[in-house]
């Protein structure tokens, strides 16, 4: 049986499920495509298995198919897996004149189409800025907000490449301390670290929507989690072992209640949200609990779980919507180790450790979910990569200072990756990992 890749042509929408390459929306997760999500056709590319597929947008719409109907896409491939015959057709498709297979992919990816070529090593490209400790991502401008701890400022990077970056004012006498992003209204939020506020922010122009004066002040990295069933923003404020649930709309932030953590053997931290059973899931030292999020209350209190020693700090928590789980990072001490487990979601039950390291992990650890099914795990002196059909270990790296947070970036299918220790980012190409 062939193995294909479903692609749609997208220029005035986004599509969930797929990653966007100029106006292909290529798929990344395993949905029915057939199905036209968003009132997009998907087409099949040509057979993945006998030979490199490049795909291009057809302006014309005019691509013969089964359907008769209007296609604007257009297929190509090699007659084998073959690095020269690769070359040569992306040579004869575009009029660049490349000289490697590698350069070729990058030309392609960074150019609008989508090919089934794998360099035989990671690809990432560096950003030297000195402004990524935390960073959000909008899909809908296609903008990354990042961080440096930095009083009364935020950096914008504008474009699929990082064309350009905007240093915003705030509005605020303090750094923000942790960002999260609303998909259903288009909004990325930000918490202060030393003050008791959250801000709201316009990724369409890069302004200040609104501020809100919400819980207690104190020195605190306030981790953050969003709901998108009912637009709430959940926000951990470790001094008080509180979370604060507060509404949001396009204009506005709301308080709703505060809600008391209980029994924790070192202060709540981290929290996720479980997008198809509706909870939270709020996770320090060794305990998490678990909250419904449509009664504001707590379900359940977890104790204990994990090794002796090891604690879940910031942002080391993420849920897995197709295995229905969350991953847990815990994490000893500076130079000593770090263990991963997962939660069953189903049971309320955890794993034994499926990944576990020592020496040099630093003080900064993080989580992230990509989509196309993987884990990516952030340490001091690098990252790993947890496939979580079986959750075996599939890539690793090591690169001084990316430890801070990871996100995932849609319209490239890339992994961008925070170095708290430079303030820069490396940006990785997630097909050329796995």
């Amino acid at each position: 049986m062939p193995t294909i890749k479903p692609i749609g042509y997208s220029h005035d929408r986004l599509v969930s499920g797929t990653a966007q390459f100029g106006n292909l929306a290529v798929a990344v997760i395993n949905q029915d495509y057939g199905a036209s999500p968003n009132g997009i056709t998907f087409w099949a590319t040509t057979d993945l298995d006998t030979g490199y597929n490049i795909t291009v947008e057809n302006p014309a719409c005019d691509t013969p198919n089964n359907t008769g109907g209007p296609c604007c896409l257009s297929f190509y491939s090699t007659d084998t897996k073959d690095d020269t015959e690769f070359i040569n057709l992306s040579n004869y498709l575009t009029g660049q004149g490349f000289t490697g297979a590698t350069q070729a992919y990058s030309w392609l990816t960074n150019n609008g189409y989508w090919t089934s070529y794998k360099p035989s090593t990671a690809l990432y490209y560096e950003v030297v800025d000195g402004k990524f400790i935390r960073q959000e991502y909008s899909p809908v401008s296609d903008t990354i907000w990042t961080t440096a701890y930095v009083t009364d400022q935020l950096t914008v990077f504008n474009g699929p490449n990082f064309d350009s970056s905007n240093n915003i004012s705030i509005g605020l006498a303090d750094a923000i301390g942790d960002l999260i992003y609303g998909p259903n209204i288009d909004r990325v939020f930000g918490s202060g670290i030393n003050t008791a506020t959250l801000q709201m922010y316009n990724p369409s122009n890069n302004s200040v929507i609104t501020t809100l004066t919400v819980g207690e002040a104190g020195n605190n990295r306030r981790d953050m989690a969003y709901n998108d069933t009912d637009s709430t923003v959940w926000m951990v404020v470790p001094s008080v072992d509180k979370v604060y649930v507060i509404s949001a709309t396009t204009t506005s932030l709301t308080e709703i209640t505060g809600i008391t953590l209980s029994n924790f053997s070192a202060a709540p931290t981290s929290i996720t949200w479980n997008s198809q059973s509706n909870l939270m899931y709020v996770g320090g030292g060794r305990e998490i609990d678990v909250i419904d999020c449509t009664t504001k209350t707590k379900i359940a209190e977890l104790n204990n779980i994990g090794d002796t020693g090891y604690n879940i700090l910031e942002d080391s928590m993420v849920y897995d919507p197709v295995h229905n789980r969350v991953y847990i990072l815990m994490f000893q001490s500076v130079g000593a180790g770090i263990k991963v487990y997962y939660l069953d979601c189903e049971t309320n039950t955890l794993s034994a450790s499926i990944y576990d390291t020592t020496g040099t992990v630093g003080s900064n650890r993080t989580l992230e979910y990509d989509p196309n099914g993987y884990v990516w795990g952030g340490k001091n002196d690098g990252f790993f990569v947890i496939n979580t059909n079986d959750n075996s270990i599939v890539g690793t790296e090591s690169l001084v200072g990316l430890s801070t947070d990871i996100i995932f970036k849609s319209s490239k299918n890339q992994m961008i990756c925070a170095r708290g220790s430079v303030y820069n980012a490396v940006i990785y190409d997630v097909t050329t990992v796995y």
